[in-house]
């Protein structure tokens, strides 16, 4: 039996106070905990931004959509601002089906989403 580890990648930069999270490759049930906790631990007392890159991820289902609300919620809960950065529709479908598109602020770019965030605290 030959077991393949989904592929996937994360980078956390951080930019003044606001942490990058750049993910790449198939967000799913496998990598899903490992993904989540590298963008919560991006989250420091310095940090007034998260943001989640996903303009790599070439698999974005469920699993993708609930990382995405439990990062959210966390960011609110510390009082960050939060963002999405998307510009595939491999990404954007799910958001916009699920409707969190809505409730989550998504970009197009990490440029854009870097200035246009508030800065809650």
């Amino acid at each position: 039996m030959i077991i393949v580890e989904p592929e996937w990648r994360d980078d956390v930069g951080v930019v003044g106070e606001v942490a990058v999270v750049h993910l790449s490759g198939d967000i799913d049930m496998a990598v899903e905990r490992d993904v989540l906790g590298d963008a919560l631990s991006a989250m420091t007392p310095r940090t007034r931004t998260l943001v989640l890159d996903l303009t790599d991820v070439t698999f974005f289902g469920s699993h993708g959509i609930g990382m995405v609300l439990a990062a959210h919620t966390a960011a609110e809960r510390h009082g960050i601002g939060f963002a999405v950065v998307a510009s595939s529709r491999v990404v954007l479908r799910p958001l916009e089906i699920t409707d969190l598109t809505h409730t989550v602020a998504i970009y197009p770019s990490v440029a854009e989403a870097v200035h246009g965030i508030p800065h809650p605290r």
